[in-house]
This record gives C-alpha cells, structure tokens and sequence, in this order.
C-alpha cells in the first residue's frame, strides 16, 4: 500500500546518503528516473565558496532538510505528488516557472533539482530560447555531482543536456502501459526497490538515447 511504498522510499532516501550510484538510473527510456550520489564524492568549488564535508548534503542543515530547486515548465504540471513527499520530509522546494520567464537561480545555491515537464521537445530551442540556459545549468550541476530528479520533459532536459539525442518517438505513448525493470535496474540502488513489471500513466510523443555511462 502507500504506507510500504512511503516507507521503502524513506530507506533509500537514507541509503542515498552513503551510497554512490555511477550513472542515471533509468527502468525505461520514457520514465521518471533519479540520480543518487555519495555527498563525500561531491568536489569542492574552491575560494570563498563553503567545504563539503563527508557525509553532508550541499545546503542542507542539521536536520537533513534540502534546499530543492524546481524547475517548472507550464503552471499545470507542478512537483505534485513528488513535492507532498519532499515537504513532507522536512525539504524546502523552491519552483522556478521557466516557460514564464523567471529567471534561473544559480544551482549552487541547492541541494538537488527536480523537472518537471511540459508540452515543449527539449531539442525546440528556437521556439523556447530558454531552453539553452536551463540545459547549461542543468549540464553543470549534475557533472558537479548535484542530486537530479527528472520526469516527462525533465529527463528529456537531463539527456540533452548531457549530450544525448531527444527526438520524436516513433508513435506517442498515452496511457496505463507496462514498463519493465532491466536487470542493470535491479541492482541499483534506487530502482531496486520496483517491482520487474509494474504500470506507469505515460503522455509523451519523445523519446531519447541515453547519454554515456547512464545506468540501462
């Protein structure tokens, strides 16, 4: 029930902490995915800018709570049942509506990013110039080690902004479908905790290729 599913998802929220994983988890090209890693392996920005010490998350305070940024594409495609979690576990979100024109903040100032998605192809920079800003920053804070969450269009952003082809999917995706666990999943540490078989609501007409050294 949602109890287990809250309280397995508690686990690995604590196991992410100490644990490293070496790409983007990924159960299907068209899913929600997240990248975990160790805070320890995050490097140091030199100057006047704050250490990282081992075993803390980037400005989070003693309590564990999380400066998250949002990154939000149209107004009807908020953080939702993503957002109830990370509220509800003490994390502050911070939700950027970049579509509107918000500017973007700088990343470092956060603890992890989460996308969302929104009717636009992540390869459309001349009908959304601001595209090409939020894929820079969303390329520097993730090879900096930064934690990503991205679902729909924000993993479509991820991909791009590592380097990988998004393009048109041969049909569109809309529906309850079934998506199965690869067996790479099964032994990360986040996708783990899913069944081999279980369904998903798609509603997107992308696809994209994985970039290097993505989890399959």
């Amino acid at each position: 029930g949602d109890a287990d599913v809250q309280d397995r998802v508690g686990r690995i929220h604590g196991e992410a902490r100490g644990r490293v994983n070496g790409g983007l988890d990924r159960s299907d090209a068209h899913d929600e995915r997240l990248r975990v890693v160790d805070p320890r392996d995050l490097p140091h920005r030199g100057g006047d800018d704050e250490h990282v010490h081992a075993g803390m998350i980037p400005h989070a305070d003693y309590t564990g709570r999380v400066d998250i940024l949002v990154l939000q594409h149209i107004a009807c495609e908020p953080p939702a049942a993503y957002g109830d979690v990370l509220t509800e576990r003490g994390h502050v979100l911070h939700p950027v509506e970049v579509d509107e024109g918000e500017p973007l903040p700088d990343w470092r100032d956060f603890g992890a990013i989460v996308a969302m998605g929104g009717p636009m192809g992540a390869y459309e920079d001349d009908a959304h110039p601001w595209l090409v800003e939020e894929k820079r920053l969303i390329g520097d804070a993730v090879r900096a080690g930064l934690p990503y969450f991205g679902a729909c269009l924000g993993v479509q952003l991820l991909a791009a902004a590592l380097g990988a082809h998004v393009y048109p999917g041969p049909a569109p995706e809309v529906g309850v479908l079934d998506v199965d666990r690869t067996e790479e999943g099964g032994s990360d540490p986040v996708a783990s905790i899913l069944p081999e078989r279980f369904k998903t609501l798609q509603w997107h007409g992308d696809t994209f290729d994985l970039p290097e050294g993505a989890v399959p």
